[in-house]
Parts: C-alpha cells; structure tokens; sequence
C-alpha cells in the first residue's frame, strides 16, 4: 500500500508490522509486532511584497501605515525612494532569520541602494508578517525598478 502525503497529513499516525501472529509452514512463526511513527509534514513558505512610499518625505513614509505605500510611484530624477519590504510565512513551520538576500536596481542607478543582509524578523510565525523600510538614494533613471528576494531558515521539529 502506498499514499502520497501532504501538509494536511501532518501529524500522520503510521503502523508498521505484523499486527496478528502468523504461522509459516517452515516453522518460522512471528508474533504481532507493530512500530508506530507520528510523521510532521512540513511546508516552508515566504512571500515578499516590496512597495514604494507615495507620502512625499522619509518622516511620512511609516512602516505600519498602509495608505503610503503603493506598487508604483513616480520619484522624482535625483530623489530618494523608499521601498517597504513585506516578509509573510506562507508555511506551516517558523521561519529564522528572515533577511533581504538580494535587492537589485535595473534601469537606474543611485548613490546608495543597501538593504542586502537587512534583518526582517528574527522568527517569523506561520501566518505572520513583518515589515521593513529601505531607501535608494539619489535615484536616477527613466524607468527603474528594485528587484528583492529573502532569505531564511528552519529548525527541523524532530531531527533524529
């Protein structure tokens, strides 16, 4: 018998083994014999949302106020951009160490443009977000756009 499982087997009780003695006609008897493992299924999972500040300055552009960040903006050649970075856990597991892995300018250029290696959340619950602000200063350029990817990890919950 074989079944593929899924995050929603989690937690899985699987018997193995000879449930009822059985007699074998050489004379090799077994007597019930069953090994039972509880199996975790796990899911890692994150999402990023990266947004810019449409609020005019550095002081309005908070993080936990949703009505100042926007998928687009235009920004001014010469001006700085702030970007908000969105980590959710996705998965079924605690995420460690969320962090920007990698933040690349294209079609533009600015003085400064260093979220890599930012801390986002030192854990990061299933289901829960957190949020950080980064800025690209003196940007410049006719279209450009700010790629970001995440890094993390997870602790297996039962290493053996």
């Amino acid at each position: 018998m074989s079944r593929t499982l899924t995050t929603g087997d989690d937690n899985a009780r699987l018997s193995f083994g000879i449930p009822v003695p059985v007699e074998s006609p050489n004379g090799m008897d077994f007597s019930g014999t069953v090994t039972t493992v509880i199996l975790r299924v796990v899911d890692p999972g994150l999402e990023l949302v990266k947004e810019v500040c449409v609020a005019g300055s550095e002081a309005a552009c908070d993080v936990a106020d949703d009505a100042v960040w926007s998928s687009r903006a235009v920004v001014d050649s010469g001006a700085d951009a702030f970007w908000r970075l969105t980590a959710t856990n996705t998965g079924n597991i605690a995420l460690n160490g969320v962090r920007v892995a990698a933040d690349v300018l294209t079609d533009g250029a600015a003085a400064d443009n260093t979220c890599v290696g930012a801390a986002i959340a030192a854990t990061l619950l299933p289901g829960s977000s957190a949020a950080i602000r980064c800025t690209t200063s003196s940007l410049i350029g006719d279209r450009p756009v700010n790629h970001a990817k995440l890094t993390s990890s997870f602790t297996d919950p039962d290493p053996r």
